[in-house]
């Protein structure tokens, strides 16, 4: 273990990474984040696909030539820039490596303009309290798609609208939604690369945003399928003429509750999680502390129970971190839908439906217990990555020879090449980080080490448990994948815990505001509020291309 002197306190520990990160940016060691420089990747990329470029022919290349320049500003980016916010550099580290994946499922991998097609919405008529007594119309407009969101191949997103009699809600009657419904009529469509510029911009945007694309074509297998209604307006077997969909606001209301609810406990563990590791200098970046009281009075049982307890912690850190920044996105985008005026009429997006923001996680305990590892990381664990992570694999198994192509290459192939990009996109994390990490061989091989021991309990169970002279029942099934799990976390868990503890990631404050720091607890000068200082400065370089908006 690293021999390192363990700061008097939390808030001396804090000080010190501050001091290094500010020594390092005024010696010239390091440059600073800046925009818009270190969002190139980005802003090429948003470029790349605005551009109508031609599929075949020698001005294809220009897509390549693109992928080649967001590679080397988010290379560049990577060896060179560095910020204190996000986890000390952490964030940024993932998100420049990100976009590298990124623009390659869409620029390599992938044909956007040509096989990309998204959900969107149309309304034409609107019912709520204080529109109850205009709800006359005599017809309305329905819908028929030939496009199924399950299909493999993306036919034309040809849409028929048709107009179908209405039974007229005649000003004054009592509308047959009730007084107190809020709803509308819509009809959704798939919207393919749109011509004109302000739409195909908002289509290239929500592209690059949608991590998981609930909305999309190329939806990832684990959220949710999309609610029934919605489904059978995209049913190409449908050729008849079907009313709208009605939308009850409500839905909408209990989503953005929902939200707020995650959110709200998600951010609290966040805080305690935050004190707790206050009092313990492992999470300084002291990888090598002694176990903190009382666990220093158990003997060996107390190293064991220490790195058991350091390791759930980081855990829970990251988990509620992830849920806390999805649900408070979740929750922004419904609470525009509702109260924001007008704000459905901005976009086409049916930003206010909750079938577009599904959980972040999947069930825990039957994820685990009925599926062993494999359940943990591709039924439980977030899956932000699995699309770009998937690409690759996907690519380069349609172009093996057909002999080869089988169900054991394509999975050796995903989960290899999935938990080796996952190991690169954290290892780029731990590289940016301003500390003494280890992001090769440690975090890249804690990530890259889960495939061949998925492929190992994989084989036990299909292989070896069949010799049993019995079927062994489910809960001593579920009990082995349990033991399975923990036993190999507990193993393999400090390889990625220590290098987070070791980067200063627990160091930066992850809240704003701390209600429990706020009442009296946590470290000495700790109060309500935790962000102090500059997010953002000014910053003059040197050179004239070093000009711009630093990110702290």
């Amino acid at each position: 273990m690293d021999e390192i002197a363990i700061p008097p306190s939390y808030p001396v520990a804090v000080r010190q990474l501050q001091d290094k990160y500010d020594e390092a940016i005024a010696a010239g060691w390091i440059r600073p984040v800046l925009f818009p420089q270190s969002f190139s990747p980005l802003i090429i990329l948003v470029f790349s696909l605005l551009v109508e470029n031609p599929r075949n022919g020698p001005f294809a290349i220009t897509k390549y030539l693109s992928f080649g320049a967001i590679v080397c500003s988010g290379l560049s980016n990577i060896l060179q820039s560095r910020m204190y916010l996000g986890g000390n550099g952490c964030v940024f580290g993932i998100a420049s490596f990100w976009y590298i994946m990124l623009s390659a499922s869409l620029l390599v991998f992938n044909d956007p303009q040509g096989r990309f097609k998204r959900i969107e919405r149309t309304t034409i008529f609107s019912h709520n309290r204080e529109s109850c007594s205009s709800c006359s119309e005599n017809h309305v407009l329905t819908t028929t798609s030939n496009i199924s969101l399950e299909d493999k191949e993306i036919g034309n997103a040809n849409v028929r609208l048709s107009r179908t009699p209405k039974k007229a809600l005649q000003p004054g009657n009592k509308c047959e939604h009730g007084p107190e419904a809020d709803s509308e009529m819509y009809i959704l469509r798939w919207q393919a690369y749109p011509k004109t510029f302000p739409h195909r911009l908002a289509w290239v945007w929500d592209l690059i945003i949608n991590m998981r694309g609930p909305g999309w074509n190329w939806r990832i297998s684990t959220i949710p399928l999309l609610p029934k209604s919605v489904s059978s307006h995209l049913d190409p077997f449908s050729h008849g003429v079907r009313k709208p969909e009605i939308m009850n606001l409500s839905d909408t209301k209990f989503a953005a509750k929902s939200a707020l609810f995650q959110m709200t406990w998600s951010y609290l563990a966040l805080d305690a999680l935050k004190v707790i590791m206050m009092l313990d200098p492992y999470f300084w970046g002291v990888v090598s502390s002694p176990p903190p009281f009382p666990l220093d009075s158990f003997g060996p049982f107390g190293k064991i129970i220490t790195q058991a307890y350091r390791l759930l912690f980081s855990a829970m850190g990251v988990i509620c971190g992830v849920e806390c920044t999805a649900s408070a996105i979740s929750l922004l985008s419904l609470s525009i839908s509702l109260w924001v005026p007008f704000a459905r009429t901005w976009t086409s997006t049916p930003i206010e439906a909750p079938w577009l923001y599904p959980k972040t996680f999947g069930p825990c305990f039957s994820s685990l217990l009925d599926h062993g590892l494999i359940g943990f990381w591709s039924k439980w664990w977030h899956q932000v990555f699995r699309f770009n992570f998937l690409q690759p694999s996907n690519w380069i198994y349609a172009h093996l020879p057909h002999r080869l192509q089988n169900p054991f290459v394509r999975r050796s192939l995903q989960l290899y090449i999935a938990f080796g990009l996952s190991g690169l996109l954290h290892a780029a994390g731990s590289y940016t980080q301003l500390a003494p990490t280890k992001p090769f061989p440690n975090l890249f091989l804690f990530f890259f080490l889960q495939a061949p021991a998925i492929m190992f309990q994989d084989f036990v169970t299909k292989h070896i448990v069949t010799f049993l002279p019995v079927n062994p029942p489910r809960w001593l099934r579920r009990s082995t994948n349990f033991i399975f799990v923990v036993t190999w976390a507990f193993l393999i868990g400090p390889l990625g815990a220590d290098d987070f503890a070791k980067g200063g990631i627990w160091l930066v404050e992850p809240v704003p505001f701390s209600p429990i720091r706020g009442l009296g607890f946590g470290a000495e000068g700790q109060g309500w509020w935790c962000w102090k200082g500059q997010i953002f400065k000014q910053w003059r370089g040197e050179k004239w291309w070093d000009v711009g908006i630093r990110i702290m």
